[in-house]
C-alpha cells in the first residue's frame, strides 16, 4: 500500500468494502476518494458511504441468510478505517461516526512527507512498526488493562469541555488520545525521544484534539442554523479565517482565542482573516452582517439555509443573544465600538469559547 497502489475506493461495492474491513484485521484500511457527481449514481455512492461508515461506528457486520433460511456468517469491521473524499457523506447520525480532518492546500509539509516516504520506501517505517509491535506484545496484558480505564477518563474530559458535539465524539478522542500516548511511551522506551519531547507531544496532541472537536460541531449542527453558526464562528476563529477585537480595535484579552496569531520575529500579535466583532469581557458584539457572510460563503462546507435576519431570530429563541434593544424592539443593539456608533448583536463571549 502507496499513495499509488491504495487498496479501496468509494467505486467498490458494499459487498466488496465490507469484507475488506473485516478481513484488514489491526491494520490501517484506506478507502479513497468520496467525491459525489451531481447525476444519479450518486444515490448509490452515499449508500456505499453510509454501509461502511454505520458498520464501523456500530462495530457491527450485515446479517445474511441463505437460501436455506440459515443466518450466514457476519464480518464486523476489525480494521482502521481512514477515508479520502472532496466531500461529507450527508446525514449527522453518520458524520457522528466519523472524525472529519479538513486539509487546506498548502497545509501538508511537502519536504517533511518526501522524507518519510523515502524512510518508507527503505522500510524505516516498516521497521519501526515492528518494533512497536514487540514492545507491545511483551505489555500486552498491562496494556489491555489499563487502556479501558485510561479511555474512560480521557472520556469524561472530553465530555466536559464539550457540550455541543455528538455523545460519540468525546469517545473517538479518547481512543485517539490514549493510543498517542502508548506510541509516546513506546518511543521513550526505546530511546528516541526523551521527557521534555514526549511531554511537548503530548500537550499538541491534547491541543489538535481540542481543535478538532470544535471543527466537528459545523458538521453536526446542519439542520440548526443558530447552533452551525456559532459552531461554524468558532472555527474560523480558531483557524484564523476571522477575529475579534477589543472596544478600541486593538488586540483583545486572550487574543488567541479570538483569531490573533502571534508573530515571533516582532514579538507581538497579528490579527488574522476578516473582523467580525468586538469582545469587552464576556460581551461579544459582532457585527451581525460580517459575521453572517462569513459564515454564508464559507467554502469549507454548506452555507446557512436562512437569511440574516431569520438567523438573528434563531439565535435569539436559542437564549444565545444576551440582550436586545426593547425600546426599539430590534435584536441589535447600539453600541460605539473604535470611536463610532454601531449596530451590534450581543451575546456572551463565553458561548463562542472553546
Amino acid at each position: 500500500m502507496d499513495a499509488h497502489h491504495l487498496p479501496a475506493n468509494f467505486a467498490s461495492t458494499a459487498n466488496a468494502l465490507e469484507v475488506l474491513a473485516f478481513s484488514a484485521k489491526d491494520a490501517l484500511l484506506v478507502v479513497d476518494d468520496f467525491v459525489s457527481s451531481g447525476m444519479g449514481r450518486d444515490r448509490a455512492l452515499h449508500g456505499v458511504a453510509e454501509r461502511l461508515f454505520r458498520g464501523i461506528g456500530n462495530h457491527q457486520g450485515r446479517g445474511r441468510m441463505n437460501g436455506n433460511h440459515q443466518m450466514g456468517g457476519f464480518l464486523p469491521p476489525r480494521a482502521l478505517v481512514l477515508a479520502t473524499g472532496e466531500e461529507v457523506p450527508d446525514g449527522r447520525s453518520l458524520r457522528a461516526r466519523m472524525l472529519i480532518v479538513e486539509i487546506e492546500l498548502g497545509e501538508v509539509n511537502v519536504a517533511a512527507l518526501s522524507k518519510l516516504q523515502e524512510a518508507g520506501r527503505h522500510g524505516q517505517l516498516a521497521a519501526a512498526m515492528s518494533a512497536y509491535l514487540r514492545w507491545m506484545a511483551s505489555r500486552y496484558d498491562r496494556l489491555q488493562e489499563h487502556l479501558p480505564e485510561r479511555v474512560r477518563n480521557l472520556q469524561l474530559h472530553y465530555q466536559m469541555h464539550r457540550s455541543d458535539v455528538h455523545a460519540r465524539l468525546p469517545k473517538t478522542l479518547a481512543e485517539l488520545h490514549s493510543s498517542w500516548e502508548i506510541w509516546l511511551r513506546f518511543a521513550r522506551d526505546v530511546g528516541v525521544m526523551g521527557e521534555p519531547e514526549q511531554k511537548e507531544l503530548e500537550e499538541r496532541c491534547r491541543s489538535a484534539l481540542a481543535e478538532l472537536a470544535i471543527l466537528q460541531a459545523p458538521y453536526q449542527h446542519v439542520t440548526d442554523p443558530a447552533l452551525f453558526f456559532v459552531a461554524r464562528l468558532r472555527a474560523a476563529l480558531m483557524s484564523g479565517r476571522a477575529h475579534v477585537a477589543d472596544r478600541r480595535g486593538r488586540t483583545p484579552d486572550s487574543p488567541e482565542a479570538w483569531g490573533w496569531r502571534r508573530e515571533h520575529a516582532r514579538r507581538h500579535w497579528l490579527a488574522q482573516g476578516k473582523r467580525i466583532g468586538w469582545v469587552v469581557r464576556n460581551a461579544l458584539f459582532l457585527d451581525s452582517t460580517a459575521a453572517y457572510q462569513l459564515v454564508h460563503q464559507d467554502t469549507k462546507g454548506p452555507g446557512l439555509s436562512v437569511s440574516e435576519q431569520a438567523l438573528r431570530r434563531r439565535l435569539h429563541a436559542r437564549g444565545l443573544i444576551a440582550s436586545i434593544d426593547s425600546g426599539r424592539k430590534m435584536l441589535l443593539i447600539r453600541r460605539t465600538l473604535e470611536g463610532r456608533p454601531r449596530e451590534v448583536l450581543h451575546v456572551r463571549a463565553s458561548d463562542f469559547l472553546s
